[in-house]
């Protein structure tokens, strides 16, 4: 796997990030760059990575330039500004990713309160970057197809060998949240009824898609966990959690 970071500066935020995905993937290839490289690496960052373990003070803000040449499984921008402005890759980029985190550098106070504000927002890189290598290790197609794999009448009293995602809407966003994080929407459907899905990592996935005949309208509708367990049980909700579990050690090994 080869991964590009980018944002600004490369001073802050893709070098966290890419400190973080060489300690949780160190087989992993990964470099960060910026559009607008700083002299620098901001002291705050250093200190805040070393608070955890992680060492980055050796590293250095590098332009995007030589890069583009080159090929990536990803390219992941960290700030909006290099998100608006990533630059033409000629070599082949299988997928981009925008996952934005606010800028600590921009922010002024007493140094310790600044401070306090570069491990916020170290604290929540590391969570959401721990759910995007679950993404990028567990391609749609292959959660789709351990879903299939795992549905059943116990997870769904509507479940049948020719459409296995019927009726598996509730209990399949549920599972999916717990493994992937992100957030649960909902859309009505003609009948009535709600239909919910995951949002992962700012994309839409509907994994029980294909129990319809034809493609529905999305209205992507926020909800939360306790809406979505009134419409399964769970005796249901544990029968997939566990299946899936399960199956999810076969496809990552």
């Amino acid at each position: 796997m080869k991964i590009l970071i980018l944002c600004t500066g490369n001073s802050c935020r893709s070098q966290m990030a890419e400190g973080f995905i060489k300690t949780f993937r160190p087989e992993w290839n990964v470099f960060s760059a910026g559009t607008l490289p700083a002299a620098s690496v901001s002291r705050r960052t250093i200190r805040a990575m070393q608070a955890i373990g992680i060492d980055i003070s050796q590293n250095m803000p590098k332009s995007v330039g030589p890069f583009l040449t080159q090929s990536f499984d990803c390219v992941l921008t960290v700030c909006d500004h290099a998100n608006e402005t990533c630059p033409v890759f000629t070599g082949e980029v299988k997928k981009r990713i925008h996952i934005g985190f606010p800028d600590p550098t921009k922010i002024n106070g007493e140094p310790e309160e600044v401070f306090q504000y570069f491990i916020q927002v170290r604290d929540d890189m590391e969570k959401r970057l721990k759910i995007l290598i679950a993404a990028i290790e567990m391609q749609e197609k292959t959660i789709l197809h351990g879903l299939r794999q795992s549905w059943s009448l116990h997870s769904s009293s509507r479940w049948t060998a020719e459409n296995p995602a019927r009726g598996q809407c509730a209990v399949t966003a549920l599972v999916m949240n717990d493994h992937f994080g992100g957030e649960i929407l909902k859309t009505r459907l003609p009948d009535g009824q709600w239909h919910f899905y995951n949002r992962i990592l700012d994309e839409r996935f509907d994994f029980t898609a294909s129990q319809f005949p034809a493609a529905i309208q999305y209205g992507d509708i926020g909800s939360n966990r306790d809406e979505v367990f009134a419409s399964t049980t769970e005796v249901q909700y544990h029968s997939l959690a566990v299946a899936f579990a399960k199956v999810k050690e076969t496809l990552t090994q």
